[in-house]
C-alpha cells in the first residue's frame, strides 16, 4: 500500500485550517485502518459502490496517484476550500469561490490524502459525491441510484480533464505551462489521456493492395484511417481475451466499394487495430447486453478467462502488418520506438520484426472491477494488486479486495471462482451459475528492462 508519510508535509501545507487534525466526523470511520492490508476503504453512501471500486483502482495506480497528489493548487483554490470546509454554503457565498471549492483535482487530492494518510478504516466521500454532480451538472449525485461503473469512468476522465484545464487558466498557470508541481504533466494532454490514453486506428484497404503507402491521405492510396482516442477499450464476453481481441480487430470485407468517385467500385477490407498503447490499459467487458428476442437487459456470466501476463503486440498497428502480408500499412505506423514506461505518452510499439514479443506491448494484470448480481440490482468491488507487498513468498505482489469500508487481503487461489464467471458448461444467463465476474480489467504496461551494455573488448597487447 502507498506510504502514509510520502505527502504529510503537502497535506497540511495544502489544507492547513481543514485537514491538519484528520478527525472531523464527516471524513471518517472511527475505527483504525486494517492492519492486514493497511489500506484505508471508502463508505458507501447508498449506491456508490460504483464509485467506490473505480476510485480504488485509481488511487492504486502509482502514475495516477502521484498524478493527482503533485498537481500544483492555486492559494486562491485551496482557501476557498478550506473555507468550504469551515463555513456552510449560504446565499451570499461568492459563486466564484463555490466553484474554485468544487474543482475536481482538488477534492480528488484531498481523498487520495486522506486516503494515503489517514489512520482510519474507510474515509467518508460525502463531500466528493456533492461535488462531482449528477447527469445534468447541477445537484449532487444521486447516492441513492446505481450506475453503471465503466460509464462512470468515461465520464470522470471528460470532468477531470476540465478541472485540470480550469486550473490551468489560472495567472501564472497559462495553457502553454505544465501544472504540477514536478512539470510531468502537460495540458496538452492532461492526466487521464497520459496514464490512460490510447489511440485506435480505424482502416480500410483494398483487397490484395501492395504493403507500403507513405501518404495514407492521398485519396488514391489503397489505405485510409482515421483515429479514435480512448480510455477504455471495450471487448466482448466471447472464449476468452485473447479470441475477443482477435474478434476486435477480426477484418470484414466490403464489396463493390465506391473507393476513387471515377474508377470502377472495387472491394475493400475494413478494421481496426490499436495504434498508440496506453500505460494502464483497462478493458470493460461487455456482460450487458440486449436481448432480441425478449428487449429486455441481460447479464452475460460466461466463463471469461484472461491471463495475468498479456501481449497487446498482435494487436497493433505493427502487430497486425507483420501478420498479413497483404495488407496496406502506413510506414509512420512501424517507425515507432520510443518508450514510457510508466510516466510518458502513450507510445507506438517498437518494430519487432527482430522480436515479435517487443517488451513495449507487454503488460501485467493488477486490477479487477468485479460485479455481482444481475441488470435490475448488483455490487461492485475490486481486487487490485498491491505492487508493495511484493516478495519472494508473494510472486507478483499480493491481492487486496476493496468492497466498500472492508479492505482485506484476497486469497489468489479463490481467483478464477471470483472473477471468471460461470464454470464451463454451467450456463451464461444471469439465472444460472455464478451471479459473481469480472466487469473492468486494468492491466499496467510492464517496464522494459534495461540492456546491459557489452563489454568492450580488451585492447590487445602491443
Amino acid at each position: 500500500a502507498p506510504s502514509s508519510n510520502d505527502n504529510n508535509g503537502l497535506f497540511t501545507e495544502l489544507f492547513p485550517q481543514a485537514l491538519v487534525s484528520l478527525n472531523f466526523d464527516v471524513n471518517v470511520e472511527t475505527e483504525k485502518r486494517s492492519v492486514d492490508s493497511n489500506c484505508v476503504g471508502l463508505r458507501n453512501l447508498g449506491c456508490t459502490c460504483y464509485m467506490n471500486s473505480l476510485l480504488q483502482v485509481l488511487f492504486m495506480t502509482p502514475q495516477f496517484r502521484q498524478g493527482v497528489l503533485n498537481a500544483a493548487i492555486p492559494d486562491d483554490f485551496a482557501a476557498a476550500f478550506c473555507n468550504a470546509i469551515d463555513e456552510p454554503v449560504t446565499a451570499s457565498t461568492d459563486v466564484a469561490a463555490i466553484l474554485k471549492a468544487e474543482n475536481l483535482v482538488l477534492n480528488l487530492q484531498h481523498m487520495f490524502l486522506s486516503l494515503q494518510s489517514l489512520n482510519r478504516k474507510a474515509f467518508n466521500p460525502v463531500r466528493w459525491a456533492s461535488v462531482y454532480k449528477d447527469e445534468t451538472g447541477m445537484k449532487a449525485v444521486d447516492v441513492r441510484v446505481q450506475q453503471d461503473a465503466q460509464e462512470f469512468f468515461q465520464v470522470f476522465c471528460d470532468r477531470l480533464e476540465t478541472a485540470f484545464t480550469q486550473l490551468s487558466e489560472e495567472p501564472g498557470q497559462g495553457p502553454g505551462q505544465d501544472i504540477t508541481a514536478t512539470g510531468a504533466i502537460d495540458v496538452s494532454k492532461l492526466l487521464p489521456q497520459q496514464v490512460f490514453g490510447g489511440t485506435i486506428s480505424h482502416q480500410m484497404y483494398k483487397a490484395g493492395a501492395d504493403k507500403a503507402v507513405d501518404n495514407p491521405e492521398d485519396a488514391s492510396s489503397s489505405l485510409r484511417e482515421h483515429h479514435e482516442k480512448f480510455v477504455c477499450l471495450s471487448v466482448d464476453v466471447k472464449g476468452d481475451l485473447s479470441e475477443s481481441l482477435s474478434k476486435f480487430t477480426a477484418e470484414e470485407r466490403i464489396s463493390d466499394y465506391a473507393w476513387d468517385d471515377d474508377k470502377p467500385r472495387v472491394d475493400i477490407l475494413k478494421r481496426q487495430c490499436i495504434k498508440e498503447l496506453p500505460n494502464q490499459l483497462i478493458f470493460h467487458l461487455k456482460r450487458f447486453e440486449l436481448n432480441f428476442d425478449t428487449f429486455l437487459r441481460e447479464k452475460v456470466n460466461s466463463y471469461f478467462p484472461f491471463p495475468e501476463e498479456l501481449d497487446m503486440y498482435p494487436y497493433t498497428a505493427a502487430g497486425m502488418a507483420d501478420a498479413t502480408p497483404h495488407s496496406a500499412t502506413v510506414s509512420s505506423i512501424r517507425s515507432g520506438t520510443g518508450t514510457r514506461d510508466g510516466d510518458g505518452a502513450s507510445v507506438e510499439c517498437s518494430d519487432a520484426s527482430s522480436n515479435d514479443n517487443s517488451p513495449n506491448c507487454w503488460y501485467d494484470l493488477y486490477g479487477v472491477v468485479i460485479h455481482t448480481g444481475g441488470t435490475d440490482s448488483g455490487h461492485y468491488y475490486s481486487l487490485i494488486r498491491d505492487s508493495s507487498s511484493i516478495s519472494s513468498s508473494t510472486p507478483g505482489g499480493g491481492w487486496v479486495v476493496f468492497n466498500d469500508s472492508n479492505v482485506k487481503r484476497f486469497e489468489s487461489s479463490d481467483f478464477a471462482s471470483e472473477c471468471y464467471g460461470n464454470a464451463p458448461g454451467s450456463g451464461s444467463g444471469s439465472g444460472s451459475g455464478s451471479v459473481k465476474s469480472a466487469y473492468m480489467l486494468v492491466y499496467r504496461r510492464r517496464t522494459q528492462p534495461q540492456r546491459e551494455p557489452e563489454p568492450e573488448p580488451e585492447a590487445e597487447p602491443e
